[in-house]
């Protein structure tokens, strides 16, 4: 059970900081002393960027080859692989690329391989 529960807040902190990752900057504040032109072409960059960042055609241009997320095994380092794999398989098929999970011997192993 405590396992369980240390796998899943692992899971959401993974996903909480992925998340936060990948949003995009606030546009800026058109009440400041900007004119209607400056404003505009705010608008129509952020407009582009949003656009060219859907997933289908995100420049993957400096992304590793390979994800690899580490946990520590505890006990059973069989069944915390067994355990993940949907979220490997999930984490694949979001980010478009091969992701590897691994386990450490410690908290401390986990966190050096990274």
């Amino acid at each position: 059970m405590r396992r369980n529960a240390f796998s899943l807040v692992s899971l959401l902190l993974l996903l909480s900081l992925l998340t936060s990752a990948c949003v995009a900057p606030a546009p800026a504040d058109s009440t400041t002393s900007s004119t209607d032109s400056a404003t505009t072409d705010v608008m129509t960059d952020t407009t582009t960027m949003t656009d060219s960042t859907s997933a289908d055609t995100t420049s993957r241009e400096g992304w590793p080859e390979v994800f690899r997320v580490g946990f520590f095994g505890g006990d059973d380092a069989d069944e915390t692989m067994e355990s993940n794999e949907p979220f490997r398989l999930y984490m694949e098929e979001r980010l478009g690329i091969p992701v590897e999970l691994f386990t450490g011997t410690s908290y401390t192993a986990v966190i050096e391989a990274m």
